[in-house]
């Protein structure tokens, strides 16, 4: 039938012009490029691909490619804490997306945005944007999206110290993950109610999670996963103060990060061997790591990373009395700290600069740093955070107590207080240190007999961690 005159909507059936699927080929393929890049650590390369796929989506004209360049921007800026261009770049690609109507875009980059207020540890805005992404995956039914902003909203939660809450999300992501027979995703679920039974200082719960993350990454052939899970074995063992073991783990995760090309995994395990042999005593191995760690994540601009890099540099000079060593590494940290804004990044420095003015006995610097370091302990609601804290504090009070020819209880409840957190923690390391501190502030502060013997007590129980630990130069140093 003739339907002149009639308007029609008509399907356009003709195939995409040559020249259209080759400029395609070549964005999608500077963005899988970028992709890899970003995932060895080689960021300076993936933000050049990234940019060159942007500048020629934009030419296109095709905004769904603009979209998903920006997103790849985002990512990649996400992964060096560079968190304002993050947040940028998934804003723009939000924009877009929305006009577009296309949901799932619009919900990665809602968890884009989210990631930025939670490294920020802006935790109430971050929910606000996951439980958003949520949604959207929740209307499209894309249930491995939902599955993983399952596992960030319990993040947020692991974070604000609700350790319930946090396995509630992680235990109903791992049932989608489950349920669809996404074994990386069972892995992941996994990992993270392992890195839960941690915080809680279940380690027999939490070994037997990571090993079976670590089952199912072997299972898969998932080799950064399979480092993640050994990584965390490691690290359990080194909290229970098995260093040999611990070193084992970490050193084949070392070798495995190597031999993927990912470099900024390779700077993590390079620091996590570092620690280990800085707390059993061997200070100039230690150092060769720490700086071989630093070293790398100045090259790939991981700027969180290296923040913790220094720190770990700085303590260990405070711990050699080299204090103006360690004045340079801490302000360098504090510089970068303050750049990034990053609440928990910022805690750690504040604790560094604490430990370092008392030992050089510029107490009205530690009490400044450390009034910092507590309000931020208060806010990210971190159990151990306060108990290092409270450590700094109650050391601070005895020596003042000392100088001043008075005794308080002030100091002995701030020693009680940090003891029984950090045996609720099982770190056997750091335990040792607040007995052998406490022990120190009884016989300065008192002369009576019996709390003479009280310290002695405090004294043997540090000593018998420390040498079962292997912590030689502490044994040594303190004469134990």
């Amino acid at each position: 039938m003739d339907r002149t005159g009639e308007e029609i909507v008509e399907r356009d059936k003709r195939k995409p012009s040559v020249k259209s699927r080759r400029e395609e080929l070549y964005i999608k393929s500077l963005q899988r490029r970028a992709e890899v890049y970003n995932l060895i650590g080689k960021t300076d390369d993936a933000l050049k691909d990234a940019t060159r796929a942007l500048i020629f989506s934009r030419n296109s004209e095709n905004l769904n490619w603009e979209a998903d360049c920006f997103l790849e921007l985002s990512d990649i800026y996400g992964t060096i804490s560079r968190y304002q261009d993050m947040e940028k770049n998934a804003k723009s690609a939000f924009e877009i997306y929305k006009k577009l109507h296309n949901k799932k875009g619009e919900a990665v980059s809602c968890n884009n945005i989210g990631y930025v207020q939670y490294s920020f540890s802006n935790y109430t805005e971050a929910l606000k944007y996951y439980e958003d992404a949520l949604k959207i995956f929740e209307e499209i039914s894309y249930r491995q999206g939902a599955a993983s902003i399952l596992i960030n909203i319990g993040a947020v939660q692991d974070s604000l110290g609700n350790y319930a809450e946090a396995l509630k999300y992680y235990k109903s992501a791992l049932s989608i993950f489950e349920e669809t027979g996404n074994k990386w995703g069972m892995a992941y679920g996994f990992n993270n109610i392992g890195y839960i039974q941690v915080n809680l200082g279940n380690y027999t719960e939490a070994l037997r999670y990571h090993k079976s993350a670590l089952k199912l990454r072997e299972e898969i052939g998932d080799r950064q996963g399979e480092a993640y899970s050994l990584n965390n074995i490691g690290y359990i063992q080194a909290s229970l103060g098995n260093y040999t073991e611990a070193l084992r783990y970490h050193r084949s995760v070392l070798e495995i990060r190597r031999e993927i090309g990912d470099r900024r995994g390779e700077a993590y395990s390079l620091n996590n061997i570092g620690y280990i042999h800085a707390r059993i005593g061997n200070y100039t191995e230690a150092l060769e790591y720490y700086n071989s760690a630093l070293k790398i994540r100045q090259e790939i601009g991981d700027r969180q990373g290296e923040v913790y890099s220094l720190i770990n540099i700085a303590r260990l000079n405070i711990e050699r009395a080299e204090i103006k060593t360690a004045n340079k590494y801490v302000n360098r940290a504090l510089k970068l700290a303050k750049e990034i804004g990053e609440k928990e990044i910022l805690r750690r420095v504040y604790v560094a600069l604490s430990e370092l003015y008392l030992h050089t006995g510029e107490y009205v610097k530690v009490e400044s740093y450390l009034n910092s370091a507590i309000v931020l302990a208060e806010e990210l609601g971190s159990k151990r955070a306060k108990g290092e804290a409270l450590l700094i504090a109650a050391r601070l009070k005895s020596v003042k107590n000392e100088k001043l020819k008075v005794k308080s209880g002030e100091a002995e409840r701030d020693f009680e207080e940090c003891i029984h957190i950090f045996k609720e923690l099982n770190d056997p390391f750091t335990l040792a240190k607040a007995y052998y501190y406490y022990a120190e502030s009884l016989m300065a502060e008192h002369k009576e007999k019996d709390v003479t013997q009280e310290a002695k007590k405090y004294l043997r129980e540090a000593g018998e961690i420390f040498r079962r630990i292997g912590a030689k130069r502490w044994l040594e140093k303190r004469k134990i």
